[in-house]
């Protein structure tokens, strides 16, 4: 049966067209199930229109930066006098250019930053690898009761852990930097000034109350020259003798001659407790100078650290002797 001719026909009277509408319906009861969902499909598809749906951005939040930290280094030393540090770093920034604001630094006896034992807040501008940096070396326990900083020095044998807090340049988030590390190193023992002597060596100037390499004399090699003078035993020999504080090394002492004529080095030997002492003879060009300029100095050797002291410069001008006369015939 052709439905769509039979339902055509029944529109042309008014009988015919609810006869049509009747038979419309009876048409679509007696359609296959199929052909109804077909029917339906087709009816949404073309009578509803999709509407897009619309998706809101979401707000991007400002990407911050952390603090970085400038100096000192990890794990750098500091000597025992250094007991505040100077720390410097860098503040961070975001995406905007806005820069952090740093609240403290914090010190901390483990990595963890779990034990703080000192805290900073008094920032100062401070300078490293010719750039300028945030600085902080107002190293404080706490605050008293008008809120001023109690500060007080760092322990010398400790290692300290420092890191930054700040606030971010939007908003009321808090900021940490990295970890570092520095230490102080313990106070050495003291130096005594025999400890100083018996490390310094050389030659020592003067009759023991000079400077020499930063020590006195004495104090630094234990001898020192008292006395030093001569004496004349014959036309051409001389003694002289010398009086020293300390234990001397003889077999390494002597006394220094100089004159026109060259130098010589005479031998000491040992007179007395403390004294010593040499013969000079003038050898035959010591003999022949007109002008008999001399002096001599004389050299000990300290027995206990090995230094040579020298005594003061002494000088001698011998005069010829006179010629006998000539004999002459009476």
């Amino acid at each position: 049966m052709d439905h769509g001719a039979v339902i055509n026909s029944m529109y042309t009277t008014r009988k015919g067209r609810r006869m049509a509408a009747g038979l419309t319906l009876l048409a679509l009861l007696t359609l296959p199930s199929t052909a109804v969902g077909a029917a339906a499909t087709t009816t949404t598809t073309t009578t509803t229109t999709a509407t897009p749906a619309v998706t809101t951005p979401a707000t991007t939040p400002a990407v911050t930066s952390k603090a970085t930290l400038v100096e000192p280094v990890d794990g750098k030393h500091f000597d025992h006098l250094e007991l505040a540090p100077m720390v410097q770093f860098d503040p961070g920034k975001d995406v905007n250019g806005k820069a952090e604001q740093p609240k403290w630094v914090l010190l901390a006896s483990d990595p963890g930053m779990t034990k703080t034992v000192r805290f900073c807040r008094q920032f100062v501008w401070a300078s490293s690898g010719g750039g300028f940096h945030w600085g902080c070396n107002k190293w404080a326990t706490g605050a008293d009761q008008v809120g001023n900083d109690q500060l007080l020095a760092l322990e010398a044998d400790k290692v300290y852990y420092w890191q930054v807090v700040s606030k971010a340049a939007t908003g009321d988030t808090e900021l940490v930097s990295a970890v570092r590390s520095f230490a102080i190193d313990k106070k050495g023992d003291e130096t005594t000034v025999g400890d100083i002597g018996d490390q310094v060596n050389g030659t020592v100037f003067g009759d023991g109350s000079n400077l020499n390499l930063g020590t006195a004399a004495y104090v630094n090699s234990g001898v020192k020259v008292q006395t030093i003078a001569s004496s004349k035993l014959t036309v051409f020999a001389y003694r002289i003798k010398l009086s020293h504080v300390g234990d001397v090394n003889l077999t390494r002492s002597y006394i220094k001659v100089t004159s026109r004529a060259g130098t010589r080095y005479l031998k000491l030997v040992k007179s007395g407790e403390q004294g010593a002492g040499t013969v000079w003879k003038l050898n035959a060009a010591e003999r022949r100078l007109k002008t008999k300029r001399y002096t001599y100095q004389a050299y000990i050797k300290s027995a206990k650290n090995g230094s040579m002291v020298r005594s003061q410069l002494r000088v001698v001008l011998i005069k010829a002797p006179k010629a006998p006369p000539k004999w002459k015939a009476d």
